[in-house]
């Protein structure tokens, strides 16, 4: 097997950033875990950004020397990085930003965050909302999807939360994809939680059975993250993996390597190859 691989994360607008990197490296290098939460850096306009990660999916914004002192898996560590997958909800922003009340939901919710759309009920909403939402029905998916708080004088758009679309679902009948997708939780007594705990390939049923066949691979993968699902390899796997990573190995290789570097990730993976790496 190569050693040295070529491992390229594309997120939109600048956050893209390539990173060669050894194969045995890899799991200590983008997984060390500290505590209950993740350090991280990524790169931001050429910028590294040291953060920590929390497992509700909010951050903080490290120093260095921080970062520095932090005790990692009981030692000390510099900066690591985590594959951490961007939403891409550049196509939903460039329609929708020119509206400035959105402009400002957005910015409300993940504005000046390095990594954006942290807040998955919110990426869950658009997410969907990207295979209804034309032009002319801005405002009409602004109102129903937000509610207008007041903080100190200053007008904030809120995102409002899944359960609440669920206790008024009709209010988002004239969003077919939505509406369905909301109905079958409600069916199915769910709330993310309960799906969260559902397998990656269930997760995947679920979404696809409500007619959601753009969702993104992105908000699954997040689902997925931590699962130890089994990883469907395949050739179209295969030669996706190998582009990916500069390599040529067998579909064995490849399995066995995902595996035994990425355990619990392999969930995410599958789906960067498989939905939405081009």
């Amino acid at each position: 097997m190569d050693k040295r691989m070529k491992l390229q994360i594309k997120f939109d607008g600048p956050f893209d950033f390539e990173k060669s990197l050894i194969r045995d490296q890899i799991p200590s290098y983008l997984f060390r875990r500290v505590g209950r939460t993740f350090v991280t850096c990524i790169e931001v306009l050429g910028e590294d950004i040291p953060i920590r990660l929390f497992s509700d999916l909010t951050f903080q914004i490290l120093s260095r020397e921080k970062v520095e002192k932090l005790k990692v898996d009981g030692m000390r560590s510099k900066l690591t990085y985590f594959f951490w997958p961007e939403f891409r909800l550049s196509e939903l922003y460039e329609k929708l930003s020119r509206n400035e009340k959105f402009k400002q939901i957005i910015d409300g919710n993940y504005g000046m965050r390095p990594l954006r759309s942290y807040d998955l009920d919110f990426a869950i909403i658009v997410s969907i909302l990207l295979q209804d939402v034309s032009d002319r029905e801005i405002d009409k998916a602004l109102s129903m999807i937000s509610e207008i708080k007041w903080i100190n004088g200053i007008q904030i758009f809120k995102v409002k939360r899944i359960r609440d679309l669920m206790e008024n679902v009709e209010e988002s009948k004239d969003f077919p994809t939505l509406y369905r997708w909301l109905r079958r939780m409600l069916d199915k007594k769910f709330d993310v939680e309960t799906l969260w705990n559902k397998s990656t390939e269930k997760i995947v049923d679920f979404f696809q059975k409500c007619g959601v066949n753009r969702y993104n691979g992105e908000l699954i993968a997040l689902y997925g993250f931590g699962r130890e699902d089994a990883f469907p390899i395949d050739e179209e796997i295969g030669n996706r993996f190998n582009q990916v990573f500069d390599t040529s190995w067998s579909l064995q290789e490849i399995y066995q390597f995902v595996k035994e570097n990425f355990a619990g990730y392999c969930g995410a993976i599958w789906l960067y190859l498989r939905k939405w790496w081009k």
